[in-house]
């Protein structure tokens, strides 16, 4: 789901929140890319959103076998 400039991140947020309710998804994790923000703008679309503990690098570096594990079926 890219989105290129201009565009609004509360309304990105929105957009996001209504793709996870679709699929049942009413938690959400993010890094602690600017600050709280990500969190409280979650939180406004109606999901619970938590920062997670690792430094992002850790978790790619754990998403990565996930990813690759799906990519081969």
């Amino acid at each position: 789901m890219p989105v290129g400039p201009p565009f609004s991140p509360d309304a990105v947020i929105a957009e996001i929140a209504e793709l996870c309710r679709a699929y049942g998804v009413t938690r959400v994790e993010a890094d602690r890319y600017a600050g709280i923000w990500v969190v409280e703008a979650f939180t406004k679309a109606g999901l619970f959103c938590e920062q997670a503990a690792a430094p992002k690098s850790e978790l790619y570096g754990a998403l990565l076998p996930l990813v690759e594990q799906y990519r081969g079926n």
